[in-house]
């Protein structure tokens, strides 16, 4: 009994512990929402006063694929990205190593883009009839546009009465699910879903703050939100989810704010912004918050697709590397 009691306890203590990284490349910055695709991982790095490039890892070597990018989802089918330059803003959709395809170029703000199977939605801003105006009919709109992959007319499918355009968290059966900021303080985030083939609009959820949503491959929506346990909310983060059933519940609370939130399968994850950032999972069930197991010294970029994408700092910038994810 005691022999099985030992091993327990050892096969615990080994499940626990870190995994060796992997090294994957260098880097100027720390990547900005990372995403996996294949066995390549694909990120936008911001450097301060300089344009934002569009990179990807390959074979141990730092790719740029675009620069002056704004936005950017990569799948195994592809990379979408979308560029401001000159005042004009651009769409484009790429395959392995072929060139970027422009799809559609317009003086009108992009704000997100999406490549869902063979189709490219993002998000538009349309001037209102009264930009000030405080009444959302009358403001600027968020229109959502598609488009084939391999080009053609793009459709208008939907217009949200928001004036500042969000995030295309993905696909959900026949519906696109968007998220959208509000300004101001503390200013808020509301999720909606549209119906691709009507462009019917219906308000799935929203909450306090300048917050971020994942979509995850079971079909919940998880995004940070302002914790409404901690006697100082303005510091504190939680997570909380929407399951299929429309059910909200908070999966993990007092966690620090300003971070990004992650999926990675049927899994949410939400990334603080720490010097060296930990990932925290929101599990069903609540609980107190458990990091996940990661060396000392390294940061968490980003989670995608089973994998973890970690940085370390040097003299010259960060040092990339990759482990499994627990």
């Amino acid at each position: 009994m005691i022999a099985g009691l030992a091993a327990f306890v050892w096969a615990g203590a080994r499940a626990a512990k870190p995994a060796e990284p992997r090294v994957l490349c260098e880097a100027r910055d720390v990547p900005h929402r990372p995403q996996r695709s294949g066995s390549t991982w694909t990120w936008i790095e911001r450097p301060h006063g300089k344009p934002a490039r569009l990179l990807s890892s390959v074979g141990g070597r730092l790719v740029e694929i675009a620069s002056s990018v704004v936005s950017s989802d990569a799948t195994d089918s592809g990379i979408v990205f979308a560029t401001k330059e000159g005042g004009r803003w651009t769409v484009f959709h790429k395959r392995d190593d072929g060139p970027a395809r422009n799809l559609r170029s317009s003086t009108s703000q992009v704000a997100a883009v999406k490549l869902a199977g063979e189709s490219v939605l993002w998000l538009e801003k349309r001037s209102g009839l009264d930009p000030a105006s405080p009444l959302p009919p009358l403001s600027d709109l968020t229109d959502l546009w598609s488009i084939s992959a391999a080009g053609g007319e793009p459709r208008r499918l939907a217009s949200l009465l928001e004036s500042e355009p969000g995030e295309i968290l993905g696909v959900r059966g026949e519906d696109v699910i968007v998220s959208s900021p509000r300004t101001g303080f503390p200013g808020a985030t509301v999720i909606y879903s549209i119906a691709v083939e009507t462009g019917a609009v219906r308000r799935l959820a929203g909450d306090s703050g300048h917050n971020t949503a994942v979509l995850t491959e079971s079909g919940e929506i998880c995004w940070s939100a302002t914790s409404r346990e901690s006697s100082q909310a303005a510091g504190d983060t939680c997570v909380r989810c929407r399951e299929s059933n429309g059910a909200v519940t908070t999966r993990v609370d007092w966690l620090g704010e300003g971070g990004q939130m992650f999926s990675s399968g049927d899994r949410a994850f939400y990334v603080d912004a720490d010097v060296n950032p930990s990932a925290w999972l929101a599990k069903p069930g609540g609980g107190l918050p458990r990091s996940l197991p990661i060396q000392t010294g390294f940061g968490v970029a980003g989670i995608s697709r089973g994998k973890v994408l970690l940085f370390k700092r040097e003299s010259a910038g960060v040092k990339l590397y990759e482990v499994d994810l627990p």
